[in-house]
């Protein structure tokens, strides 16, 4: 008799857990690495976001996780473990059952995941029918209750209708919908409010954190917006070209930022109450895989930097009071945090509060 996954689970192990993950490339007989030793934990029930500017990796370390990277020029190493299993060892059809059932995935364009060519009802009701064996009318009554449940009005009349029906908010609370139809243990969401005004986005994160604290699912947020992080969760990784170089709980790293590059995307984040001038940035911009600096990934853009400490060999990362650094002057760099009055959206309860 085959275990099922709650058997296979083992108690003293995260929900999910990454031990040095690494995905390179192979192009021609040409090998290009875009992620290199990334480990993480996700505990059930936490919300965790990974956070970087475009090019950092995180969309491709989501991509390895829900498995999508396969089939393709793709390399992918280390191991993935979702409640005990494995995920690089399973077969395609074992992933099958994985994904949908136990992992629900949403992404940026909701547009470029939906099929305009069905209701939106159908396509939120596929999921009930195929992962969790309902019929086609018990199905429909699944997916109609999911839609009201993520705010869509007048479920039931509205479940008939297309994608190009609905406004993008409302198109992402559809694919919410679909993503959690089946109660997941795990929401992969990678830049899911992206295209989305601030207004909206606000709504759909508030909305995204309440389901999923409902149904007691965890969360890997991916996401380049620090507003997004502070208003959604609990920890956060901090990465930077292929590589993690800070983690910490929210409250920790808006307050005290270990490693060099975290301070300097704190400090271009606007906040309502911040004197009006210009918008500090970060110089430079993040290296393409393949022309990663040695030393210290981040030492080019950094004003920290100093000769041969930061720019010559390999740098580990290291366990600190609140999380772990990627950065060898960490215990002598004094860096600003967010300031209490700015922004609003930093004053964040320790991890734990929503």
């Amino acid at each position: 008799m085959t275990p099922s996954p709650a058997e296979n689970a083992q108690p003293d192990l995260p929900l999910l857990r990454t031990e040095s993950l690494s995905v390179s490339f192979v192009n021609r007989g040409t090998r290009t690495a875009v992620v290199s030793d990334v480990s993480f934990d996700v505990a059930a029930g936490e919300c965790l976001a990974i956070v970087g500017e475009s090019g950092s990796g995180k969309s491709v370390t989501a991509k390895a996780i829900l498995g999508l990277l396969r089939g393709t020029n793709a390399d992918v190493s280390g191991r993935i473990l979702f409640a005990g299993r494995d995920l690089l060892r399973l077969s395609g059809r074992a992933l099958d059952r994985v994904r949908g059932a136990e992992i629900g995935a949403v992404f940026q364009e909701p547009m470029t995941s939906l099929n305009p060519s069905f209701t939106v009802g159908n396509q939120v009701a596929e999921s009930a029918r195929r992962h969790l064996g309902m019929g086609r009318r018990e199905a429909w009554d699944r997916a109609v209750e999911m839609l009201d449940r993520v705010g869509i009005a007048n479920a039931r009349q509205r479940a008939k209708a297309y994608p190009h029906e609905f406004s993008g908010g409302m198109r992402q609370r559809v694919m919410l919908a679909a993503a959690l139809v089946t109660e997941p243990r795990l929401l992969v969401a990678d830049e899911p409010t992206t295209a989305l005004d601030v207004t909206i986005q606000a709504r759909v994160l508030n909305l995204t954190r309440q389901l999923c604290d409902e149904m007691g699912s965890a969360a890997l947020f991916i996401t380049h917006d620090l507003g997004v992080v502070a208003d959604i969760a609990d920890r956060v990784h901090v990465m930077y070209a292929g590589e993690m170089v800070e983690s910490a709980t929210v409250y920790d790293l808006f307050e005290s930022p270990r490693h060099p590059y975290t301070a300097g995307l704190l400090s271009c984040s606007p906040g309502l109450d911040a004197e009006r001038g210009h918008l500090p940035v970060i110089r430079g911009s993040v290296p393409q895989p393949g022309e990663w600096p040695d030393g210290c990934r981040f030492h080019p853009r950094c004003p920290h930097a100093v000769e041969v400490v930061c720019t010559e060999g390999p740098v580990a990362i290291e366990a600190t009071a609140t999380g772990s650094v990627r950065c060898r002057r960490h215990a002598e760099l004094r860096l600003d945090g967010v300031q209490s009055e700015v922004p609003v959206w930093a004053v964040r309860t320790p991890a734990g509060g929503h």
